[in-house]
């Protein structure tokens, strides 16, 4: 499964969507064979995330409901706040920006209010970058601004260059 995983997000950031969407299929049937709370969840939200990366929010919104109702069996209160970035990130794709801060604020709430949050700086980043980019889409730079330097403030080591970048 964990394999399987690891291959379809490489291929996907080597830009191979059919190669990512073949392993995440093979990871699913295996899921079907050894469940585990919360596996399926993250496999959907990792082909809506394929589906997004190559501008087919129709697609990624077929996933994230998937996600959405495996979702349904889990316990873990991380899932649900993926799910809302998701839920965000797919609005968005649909030029509907207005419609994704909501999702994106409570989100990033979510993602907070995780037990140890600091562990989810990560996720709290590309929160407010997809944020940012929601009032950028609106017209809204003071406000797209003020959370490009709040996710640079996070320091998140991986986006450092691209924090930088993006807040020049």
């Amino acid at each position: 499964y964990k394999l399987n995983q690891l291959a379809g997000i490489g291929w996907n950031n080597w830009g191979r969507p059919d190669s990512a969407l073949y392993y995440y299929n093979k990871s699913l049937a295996l899921l079907e064979q050894f469940p585990g709370e919360g596996k399926e969840t993250n496999v959907y939200l990792n082909i809506a995330h394929v589906f997004l990366d190559n501008h087919n929010p129709k697609r990624a919104r077929k996933y994230l409901d998937l996600a959405r109702k495996s979702a349904q069996k889990s316990t873990l209160p991380f899932f649900s706040a993926m799910i809302l970035y998701y839920e965000g990130l797919t609005l968005s794709a649909e030029k509907k920006a207005a419609a994704a801060i909501p999702a994106l604020e409570k989100s990033l709430r979510a993602f907070k209010k995780l037990p140890k949050p600091e562990k989810h700086h990560l996720m709290q980043s590309r929160n407010l970058k997809a944020l940012a980019e929601a009032h950028h889409e609106l017209g809204e730079a003071e406000k797209a601004l003020n959370y490009l330097r709040q996710a640079k403030s996070l320091n998140v080591t991986v986006f450092k260059r691209y924090n930088d970048m993006q807040s020049e």
